[in-house]
């Protein structure tokens, strides 16, 4: 058994980290910031190019910082997938365009 998987003082780090590698489609690049047992923060740029930072708790995703999405700031968000979509229409579109790619390749 990998250790990493077994120690939960690493849960939300590899949680979070899991979740940015399934999304690296839709955002430019992510950092690792910080993590500890009971949360993890990253940075990424989204495929507009803003940074944002954010960290995974108990409760979800929630924005920690960030330029021009102030209305955002402190909102919960239940999933990676939500938050990215409330503040990147490329991201939108992105996951949009990967998920007709993959229907097509289902109805060959």
């Amino acid at each position: 058994m990998d250790e990493r998987t077994s120690d939960p003082h690493l849960f939300f780090e590899e949680e979070l980290r899991s979740a940015l590698h399934e999304q690296a489609f839709g955002i430019s690049c992510f950092e690792m910031i910080r993590a500890t047992s009971l949360d993890a923060t990253a940075a990424l740029t989204i495929l507009e190019g803003n940074r944002i930072e954010f960290t995974l708790f108990t409760g979800g995703y929630q924005i920690s910082g960030a330029e021009n999405y102030s209305a955002v700031l402190g909102v919960v968000y239940e999933t990676i997938e939500d938050l990215l979509s409330a503040i990147s229409p490329l991201y939108v579109e992105k996951k949009h365009e990967a998920l007709v790619a993959r229907l097509a390749l289902l109805s060959r």
